[in-house]
């Protein structure tokens, strides 16, 4: 369990990071009128789960087949719906927004897009040369 753990240190980090950012409280929670414009908040949605999905992928790589990354994808997608939910407490002052679920959604699939394409790119492809 030890190195488990060990290779999700970057996720588990990530994640209480997200957890933070999404939980504090919405007096604490900075308004930069700027990114109201480009509507900024559904990329930082989309950008943190991305890199929750990539980090959680890249940590289980090690004989990890569909099962793991659909479960990985699964897992990242209902964190974000979780953490969507616990704003709609009254007690945090903040509102949850299922548009922001989309871009979670949307964050961890791409994520796991990157991580395809990634993994590809580093297989060694085979030249057809069999000595």
């Amino acid at each position: 369990m030890p190195s488990l753990l060990r290779r999700l240190r970057w996720t588990l980090s990530w994640a209480a990071l997200i957890f933070i950012l999404c939980l504090m409280p919405g007096a604490a929670v900075p308004s930069w009128h700027w990114a109201d414009f480009f509507n900024a908040d559904k990329l930082v949605h989309f950008a943190l789960f991305a890199v929750l999905a990539v980090l959680a992928l890249q940590a289980l790589q090690d004989g990890a087949d569909w099962r793991m990354a659909a479960a990985v994808l699964v897992a990242v997608i209902a964190y974000g719906a979780v953490l969507e939910a616990m704003q709609m407490l009254s007690a945090l002052g903040r509102r949850g927004d299922w548009n922001d679920v989309a871009a979670n959604s949307l964050g961890a699939i791409g994520g796991w897009g990157f991580h395809r394409w990634r993994s590809a790119k580093q297989r060694p492809k085979d030249k057809g040369n069999h000595s």
